[in-house]
């Protein structure tokens, strides 16, 4: 038995009797790997098996699902604290964190209001503009999103989002989630990416003042440490993407896009007063960083010509 369907037999007893076990059991169509489509049938199954079980048990099943089959995404809509609408899709891309899954179809009156959507994001990655704008659209109670750090849950406080509105969850995302994450890059750069400080062509150090300097006030600078001997951390506009296109780099780490759309969600929280819960950020800075390496703007300009020459 896949982790998958074992998680679901783990699941309050309510949701484990007989009935449930064998609705369960169709639930292997999304750990197979012959790389099939999602079909209607599963999803329902979906809904059938984990109707009783709480929204966060439900979400640790999502992270073992992810586990089996980190392409396939689920989404998972919750009201009154049950389950009543489920669908399923495949990433685009082999780096795409967002979510393909559409959202669910109501019948005619339904509504999503008040209710809670759940989803998966294969790559750990936080809320997307996308996200919230839907949570705001429909008047969700709550977006989350479930990946390998954990869950990203951002909560209206009020009967609705009141004044955060689709115009403001767009400048967050454009605008002020950027500049609230570029002031902090720097100092969210781990301390492990350390670096021999290196003097700028022309620029004199300790040892060069030591060497000019009087035979008597010699001794000083020769105890002095040197620039060329220090460490000290890259900035975050010095760490450029090891690799070209996908899994949501920017051009450099101030501009990675998974770290605009975190302090995205933390900025429209602080300003509107809405709940954002999510993972520690630590882990995410250390997923995110080991994307890029210390390389200067001189260097990449070198290997583009160099390429064009090709």
């Amino acid at each position: 038995m896949s982790g998958f369907l074992e998680a679901l037999h783990l699941a309050p007893t309510a949701a484990s009797n007989e009935r449930t076990r064998r609705k369960a059991q169709e639930l292997t169509a999304f750990v197979r790997d012959d790389g099939e489509a999602a079909k209607a049938g599963p999803v329902d199954a979906v809904v059938e098996a984990l109707r009783d079980v709480p929204l966060q048990e439900a979400e640790r099943v999502l992270v073992d699902f992810l586990e089996h089959q980190p392409k396939r995404e689920l989404m998972l809509a919750f009201r009154d604290g049950r389950l009543f609408k489920a669908t399923a899709g495949e990433s685009k891309k082999e780096y795409d964190g967002k979510a393909s899954a559409p959202l669910p179809e109501l019948a005619g009156g339904e509504s999503f209001a008040g209710s809670v959507l759940t989803h998966t994001h294969p790559d750990g990655s936080p809320l997307s503009r996308g996200d919230v704008m839907l949570a705001v659209k429909n008047n969700l109670l709550e977006i989350r999103a479930t990946g390998r750090f954990g869950t990203y849950a951002l909560r209206r406080s009020g009967d609705d989002w009141g004044k955060a509105s689709v115009g403001e969850v767009f400048s967050a995302y454009a605008g002020g989630g950027a500049q609230a994450w570029a002031k902090m890059a720097d100092e969210r750069v781990p301390d492990e990416l350390k670096k021999a400080a290196r003097p700028r062509k022309g620029a004199a150090t300790e040892d060069d003042a030591a060497r000019s300097a009087p035979l008597g006030d010699r001794s000083a600078g020769l105890q002095a440490p040197t620039a060329r001997g220090g460490a000290t951390k890259p900035k975050a506009t010095e760490l450029r993407p090891k690799a070209q296109g996908g899994n949501k780099a920017g051009a450099t780490f101030a501009e990675d896009l998974c770290m605009v759309e975190h302090y995205a969600c933390l900025t429209l929280a602080a300003k509107f007063g809405l709940s954002y819960m999510h993972p520690d950020e630590a882990q995410l800075v250390g997923s995110r960083v080991a994307l890029y390496e210390v390389r200067d703007a001189a260097a990449d300009d070198k290997r583009a010509g160099m390429q064009y020459d090709l």
